[in-house]
């Protein structure tokens, strides 16, 4: 067995033991509130920050399951890489990944859903170190 190691972070999570959300549901309006009083709120999610483990588990990829730890790890280098052409991710991508899906989780069906692509700006890393 290989010893992994934690690190902490400090993540933010939704805190659903407030009062508020035994009376209104939890919400978040993303498209413009043109026809709401002004005072309205966007959202009334509110949010708490904790610190918490998270385990560097490289050299352990083997030891986690999705029947156990709800997740698997698994090894894939795509060759697939025109991310930005949504046509050819579903014709040719979606099939790929499909198989290696039904392979690794012992499955006979798979059913994707919907894909987003990140886009990752170097102005973003500028601000995260």
């Amino acid at each position: 067995m290989v010893v992994t190691q934690d690190h902490f972070a400090t993540l933010g999570f939704f805190d659903s033991h407030l009062d508020i959300y035994k009376a209104a549901k939890p919400y978040v309006c993303l498209v413009p509130l043109t026809h709401a009083p002004k005072d309205f709120p966007q959202t009334n999610i509110e949010g708490i920050r904790k610190e918490i483990p998270v385990t560097d588990v490289r050299g352990a990829e083997d030891q986690f399951t999705l029947d156990v730890q709800g997740f698997q790890l698994v090894r894939h280098s795509p060759s697939f890489d025109d991310w930005q052409n949504g046509k050819r991710v579903v014709k040719e991508y979606y099939p790929h990944i499909t198989n290696l899906i039904k392979r690794n989780m012992g499955t006979e069906s798979v059913y994707i859903f919907d894909h987003t692509v990140s886009h990752f700006k170097e102005t973003y890393s500028r601000s995260l170190t």
